[in-house]
């Protein structure tokens, strides 16, 4: 099971070793943040307020670090840490500041040493120490290092208002944008459905498809004219969809997160300034700060499942709007099938066969 270690950095002991060894089946991912670190159900998840992770493989050699608890385990959300098991300095068994190695401090007299060289590691050398590396060996570890944490507080009146907000305009932004790439997406399947359609009807042989179709206006009993073909035409397919409604619903919420996530890196700066100047005239002229972090907040709640009842209103609208899009590319998508295999029939079939074509 991967584990994430949180707490704030603390100076590691004189008595510890000054540098370790990451041993053979372990990878450490060392996080850090030079600034204030927010934890609560409302914030972003930790990775996106530390920088980029450094990886840290079997036989890497680093310094020895330590970290601080000042959480409790009944304060953290821990949807913010990726479904990994978190481990707070401090609690359960966890002594308080918890440090990669411990040495020989954090072992029995009788246990081998652990390594100091990366030969040692690589050579199957175990930590023996009750150090992170010791008691988590062979698993991921995220060592999350913070120069300052605090505890989210109980969200305002104010601070609501700005959350609803950047939830109602960010939800217009992502249909909008999810609508146009799902237009985009369903022009292409009918034009790619038409070609398909026609290639299928016509089949290997163009004359005996035009004779069949003569032959079935024959046994109708009217003429054999461009009219008729084309009327046999529309009732034979009549049944035939380029996409269905489940296909499209099924591609829905795909889109949606995709776009959802495309926003993380994006510059949200003009959206932001929408968002405040609505909070601002909703509260009567309240001033607002950090608006791009709380919509950063909520693009993280909607890709980590924390905002279902966003993401079904959102499918529910666009289910509405892209329904009468999908109705009006079927009648296009019938139309040209109709046209294209009528003209399939008026070139191979002229003049129209009265009998099937010789073998």
């Amino acid at each position: 099971m991967p584990y994430v270690m949180l707490g704030e950095w603390t100076e590691v002991d004189g008595q510890l070793p000054d540098r370790v060894v990451v041993p053979e089946g372990t990878v450490l991912h060392l996080r850090t943040a030079d600034h204030e670190v927010t934890v609560g159900p409302q914030e972003p998840p930790v990775w996106e307020q530390t920088a980029d992770a450094v990886e840290f493989g079997p036989g890497s050699e680093l310094e020895n670090r330590a970290l601080w608890g000042v959480l409790d385990e009944e304060e953290v959300d821990a949807w913010q840490f990726d479904g990994y098991e978190l481990i707070l300095p401090g609690t359960g068994d966890y002594g308080n500041p918890v440090f990669l190695c411990t040495g020989s401090t954090g072992r029995t007299d009788d246990a081998a040493p652990c390594p100091t060289t990366p030969e040692q590691a690589l050579a199957g050398a175990r930590h023996t120490c009750d150090g992170i590396l010791g008691r988590h060996a062979d698993e991921p570890l995220v060592w999350t290092e913070c120069m300052a944490i605090t505890l989210a507080g109980p969200e305002s009146p104010q601070d609501r208002v700005l959350r609803e907000v950047a939830e109602e305009l960010l939800g217009k932004v992502l249909r909008h944008r999810t609508a146009a790439a799902l237009r985009i997406e369903l022009g292409w399947h009918a034009a790619e459905a038409l070609r398909d359609q026609v290639q299928v009807c016509i089949g290997p042989d163009p004359r005996a498809f035009a004779y069949r179709i003569a032959e079935s206006v024959r046994a109708s009993g009217v003429a054999v004219d461009r009219v008729a073909v084309t009327n046999l035409l529309r009732d034979e397919l009549e049944d035939i969809q380029f996409v269905s409604a489940e296909e499209v619903d099924g591609r829905l919420e795909e889109v949606l997160q995709a776009q959802t996530a495309s926003l993380v890196d994006a510059d949200l700066t003009e959206l932001a300034d929408r968002v405040g100047e609505e909070a601002r005239r909703r509260t009567g002229g309240e001033e607002y700060d950090g608006v791009v972090k709380v919509l950063h907040t909520v693009l993280w709640n909607r890709l980590e499942g924390k905002a279902d009842d966003l993401l079904a209103d959102d499918l529910h609208a666009l289910r509405t709007e892209l329904q009468a899009h999908r109705d009006e590319l079927q009648r296009i998508f019938m139309a040209r099938t109709v046209q294209a295999l009528t003209a399939a029939v008026t070139v191979y079939g002229r003049p129209l066969p009265s009998a099937a074509p010789a073998a």
